[in-house]
């Protein structure tokens, strides 16, 4: 099972990965939007391994979906709701309607991540050394 640092490191790798994209393709912008998204998914799931009590949400989905990960959001981060929904939205368009995100969606996606990311990362981040892109 992974551990709340394992989460972290993902994330940040994600991360990571989403910044060192080609962005210069259609597809290059759409793996970014993708990627930021389960940067966000690790996020939540290093909080749910973290042993910091949490508010079980209130949903008929199973643990483990983007269901369940927007529900938990909604109940235990209320003020980073708006960035998990934009993240999940944006990665559904260019996964199912072929969406081509522009530059700037691109760049509001790694703010809405890197908002995500931070206060789960704050106190392990440290101990992660991450090479730079």
């Amino acid at each position: 099972m992974p551990t709340e640092a394992d989460h972290i490191s993902q994330a940040r790798e994600n991360f990571d990965l989403a910044l060192r994209l080609d962005r210069s393709s259609v597809v290059g912008r759409q793996w970014a939007c993708t990627v930021l998204l389960y940067s966000a998914v690790h996020a939540i799931k290093a909080a749910c391994s973290s042993g910091t009590p949490w508010i079980r949400p209130r949903t008929s989905a199973r643990e483990g979906t983007h269901d369940w990960d927007e529900a938990w959001m909604k109940e235990n981060a209320p003020g980073l709701y708006q960035e998990y929904r934009r993240l999940r939205t944006m990665s559904r368009r260019c996964r199912y309607q072929l969406a081509d995100p522009g530059d700037q969606d691109v760049a509001g996606r790694e703010r809405d991540a890197s908002r995500i990311l931070e206060p789960a990362t704050a106190h392990i981040l440290p101990t992660i050394s991450t090479p730079p892109p």
